[in-house]
């Protein structure tokens, strides 16, 4: 029984070690799962965007629109997984209520998920992808006293990203924030605010 064991644990090392040596692609890098992993510095992006800001106070009530600027930084760690950190604000007012907003700045994370190459498989030449994309983050707000007023904040929409050339792309960005209504008006009566939004 000992040399079976003896045996056993022997073929079990070779295979290992033979894994190990054929678990390598044409450039002598390891593969773990369908795909290999990147190193730090590849697959970076970086996103500048504008458009407009819109409020839904409620299903009835919209507050004016203003300027929407975003900038953001961010890695695909596979080609269907992806995260970012960002900035997204600027202009979005809301009149005829007490402490009305002036404008706001989200400092945010989101994690992204390339659908196009999740379900359809990694393509370096497609020209349309479908990203959707979920975060949360950090939201400051000037009222038109000047007074500012924080509160954390939920970030959703999607990302239509359009092929322009081997390291460009143009986006077209829908998106939502969600709030604490009571952070930012008064006098509504609602619980959560919305801050849609459109970027290009």
């Amino acid at each position: 029984m000992k040399k079976f064991f003896v045996i056993a644990a022997s073929l079990l090392l070779s295979v290992a070690a033979f894994a190990q040596e054929t678990n390598k692609d044409a450039d002598g890098l390891t593969q773990y799962g369908p795909y290999e992993t990147n190193k730090f510095f590849d697959n970076w992006f970086i996103d500048l965007g504008a458009g407009l800001n819109a409020t839904a106070l409620d299903a009835d009530k919209w507050g004016n629109s203003g300027l929407a600027i975003q900038a953001d930084l961010g890695k695909w760690f596979t080609p269907e997984y992806g995260a970012r950190v960002g900035y997204h604000g600027l202009k979005n007012e809301i009149k005829d209520h007490e402490a009305a907003l002036t404008g706001y700045n989200f400092f945010k994370m989101d994690g992204l998920v390339n659908i196009s190459n999740l379900f359809g498989g990694y393509k370096e030449t497609r020209f349309w992808e479908f990203v959707p994309f979920l975060g949360f983050g950090y939201l400051g707000a000037k009222n038109d006293n000047g007074a500012l007023n924080k509160e954390f904040g939920a970030e959703f929409g999607l990302i239509n990203n359009f092929r322009l050339g081997e390291r460009v792309d143009l986006n077209l960005e829908i998106g939502d924030i969600l709030t604490r209504e009571y952070a930012f008006v008064r006098n509504n009566g609602g619980t959560y605010i919305n801050f849609p939004y459109a970027t290009l």
